[in-house]
């Protein structure tokens, strides 16, 4: 449960946080929890991907929620951090 996965987070076991977060979508997305629930999550596990230096997959993550909410502020917020760690092509 959420619960688990942010307890983990609060104790730095990133990777397993990652994990916990990555079933809890899959749980939602099967039971219709609200899109709501399923983006905060998602932009929870976005979090996780930047603090484990996975770049990529943190702006997949964050441009994935913002293409359902535009205005997403958690995952705007998040995005921002992460352009200012990638290099500029």
């Amino acid at each position: 449960p959420p619960t688990q996965a942010a307890r983990l987070f609060q104790t730095h076991n990133f990777k397993q946080s990652l994990d916990a977060y990555q079933d809890c979508l899959s749980f939602c997305r099967k039971t219709d929890e609200c899109e709501s629930v399923i983006l905060n999550i998602s932009s929870a596990k976005a979090t996780l991907e930047y603090i484990l230096g996975d770049y990529d997959s943190a702006l997949s993550t964050l441009n994935g929620v913002l293409r359902r909410d535009p205005y997403h502020f958690l995952a705007l917020l998040k995005r921002s951090q992460v352009y200012k760690k990638v290099p500029p092509n």
